[in-house]
């Protein structure tokens, strides 16, 4: 027979089998903050730099040849700032001095007024940024040979007998203008008719032209601001037929093609007789007094069917 135990009943024991006394109670442990709040705050660190920014030393000598560059060098001579003119002639003298006597240039090609005539100024100013970036590279490269020294010749060509009256007379012939209050060298533009350029309107319209369209006059409209309409000259748009008759060239022999056949070639020409609707090739072995059609040649030339092979010889069946 089996025993219960009634666990309701049961009196409860501490570890060493006595019952705890009402004194003996603990009271349950006190609210404990975060943990974080018992951390000691860290002592004050330097702050840690990262490592040194990495530096080439070839980025850096070219950033220092830079910095020598003026900063007008490169920019086209009309846009050239005016308070460093001063300065742009007296470097672009002394390059012009270099380039003649180290290429042996003669007074034909450049004068000794060269900086009286325009287009050999905007020649030398040219050349000379061509020849300061050729030079800009920090290793060996062909771009002086190939982009320097090769134009340099093509420069010089342009620039021989652009002063030929300076050179003649060894001083500087100023350009003489026949009109008054006009430049030497400035277009005689008619004012009025450049206005009424920019006012123009132009237009383009396609017109069919075929055999099965009719003849017709065109003309273009439009309309100003006094609601008037204005009208073009017609003209008359019409389709050409030719004047001769149809015919049909010599066959010529045009080679053999990959299988050895020989290749023939002739053309139809349309004639006043209106256009070709077929075509094909007949052959003769009895010297032309009769002729069989090949049939696998034959091609419908109608209008809307295509002409870009031979038809099949189910097609002609």
């Amino acid at each position: 027979m089996s025993q219960h135990i009634d666990t309701d009943n049961t009196a409860a024991h501490t570890v060493d089998g006595s019952s705890p006394g009402e004194g003996d109670r603990q009271d349950p442990p006190s609210s404990v903050g975060s943990m974080w709040e018992t951390l000691a705050p860290p002592a004050d660190v330097d702050q840690q730099t990262g490592p040194a920014a990495y530096e080439d030393s070839a980025v850096s000598d070219v950033t220092e040849e830079l910095a020598d560059v003026p900063q007008w060098l490169g920019t086209r001579w009309r846009d050239l700032p005016e308070e460093s003119m001063g300065e742009v002639w007296t470097w672009l003298r002394g390059w012009v001095d270099w380039l003649v006597e180290t290429h042996r240039i003669p007074v034909d090609e450049i004068p000794a007024c060269w900086y009286r005539h325009p287009e050999i100024v905007e020649e030398l100013w040219a050349a000379a940024n061509a020849e300061a970036q050729a030079w800009e590279a920090t290793t060996p490269t062909m771009t002086p040979m190939t982009a320097w020294h090769f134009h340099l010749g093509m420069m010089r060509d342009r620039l021989a007998g652009k002063a030929k009256a300076c050179v003649a007379k060894n001083a500087h012939v100023p350009t003489r203008s026949y009109r008054p209050g006009v430049g030497a060298a400035v277009l005689p533009i008619d004012e009025a008719d450049w206005a009424g350029h920019l006012a123009e309107i132009r237009d383009t319209q396609p017109v069919s032209v075929s055999s099965t369209q009719p003849a017709a006059r065109w003309r273009m409209c439009a309309v100003d601001v006094d609601e008037q309409v204005l009208s073009s000259e017609p003209v008359d748009v019409a389709s050409t037929s030719p004047s001769m008759p149809s015919t049909v060239t010599a066959a010529v022999r045009r080679g053999t093609d990959t299988a050895g056949d020989v290749l023939l070639t002739a053309t139809a020409i349309v004639g006043a007789g209106g256009g070709v609707t077929a075509t094909w090739w007949e052959f003769s072995t009895d010297g032309g007094t009769t002729w069989e059609k090949v049939i696998t040649s034959e091609v419908d030339r109608s209008p809307g069917k295509s002409t870009n092979g031979h038809q099949d010889e189910d097609e002609q069946s």
